[in-house]
């Protein structure tokens, strides 16, 4: 019999549900891998409507696999595959990667590809979403620079959430081609800021200017000016990584 298990998002709402069905044992008596479908609500069902419905989708699908036929489904759609597609990825993914993944997934990836069925989307509508992006309304997403655009930057990170998506639909053989591959696509080009560096004798003013700092700043600013080291690795700084018999500072 199948296995119908709610799936709720942290406000306890219900998002879509599992269906799990088991066939077979190993050989030292242990029941084997389920196959797994998921399945979402299209708003507005009742809860009676989406009872009657999860269950006959059950049944069907426990059908399938009884009667040993593919059970990937290649018509499910992008909402869909969301579920199963965090199920497996979940486990590679820090804390904070995890929240932004479904952060970017709920916002912005849901609202746009989320009824279209995963094969039927091309590469023309990952191209019209990095188009869509590069427009958005800053209230749906965090705007980066003063013109309330997104910057580069950040649609080359969102994209990447939807990249990864795709990979693992073609990885399960639900599409045969990725329609997300970076090489077909016209990305924003990120555009370095050009580094200014402090001259010799700005350098020279600013040493003189922290004579009257607190130790702690004369001491950073110093190691910044002599070293060149970057503030993330300055500050990763340890009393052991000072070698001061050989008067040697060691940055790793």
């Amino acid at each position: 019999m199948a296995n119908i298990e709610k799936r709720v998002n942290k406000n306890g709402q219900v998002t879509s549900y599992r269906i799990r069905v088991y066939k077979g044992v190993t050989g030292d008596g242990r029941r084997m891998k389920p196959y797994i479908k998921y399945w979402t609500p299209e708003p507005g069902m009742t809860a009676k409507q989406i009872e009657k419905e999860v269950n006959s989708i059950a049944v069907l699908f426990e059908e399938e696999v009884e009667a040993g036929n593919e059970v990937v489904n290649q018509n499910i759609k992008f909402k869909d595959f969301i579920p199963q597609y965090m199920e497996i990825t979940k486990v590679r993914m820090s804390p904070l990667t995890l929240q932004f993944y479904e952060r970017i997934i709920d916002r912005l990836l849901i609202p746009y590809f989320g009824n279209k069925k995963l094969q039927d989307i091309k590469t023309a509508h990952v191209q019209g979403f990095i188009n869509h992006l590069m427009e958005i309304d800053p209230e749906h997403a965090s705007a980066t620079n003063d013109t309330d655009k997104l910057s580069p930057s950040t649609i080359r990170r969102y994209l990447t959430v939807l990249q990864s998506i795709f990979k693992q639909a073609a990885k399960l053989e639900i599409i045969a081609n990725n329609p997300a591959r970076g090489e077909k696509l016209t990305i924003p080009r990120v555009v370095n800021p050009k580094i200014e560096i402090f001259t010799k004798a700005e350098a020279t003013e600013m040493l003189k200017c922290l004579q009257e700092e607190d130790l702690m700043f004369q001491t950073f600013i110093q190691l910044a000016i002599i070293t060149g080291a970057r503030r993330g690795e300055l500050a990763a700084l340890k009393f052991s990584d000072f070698d001061f018999e050989r008067c040697q500072l060691t940055i790793s």
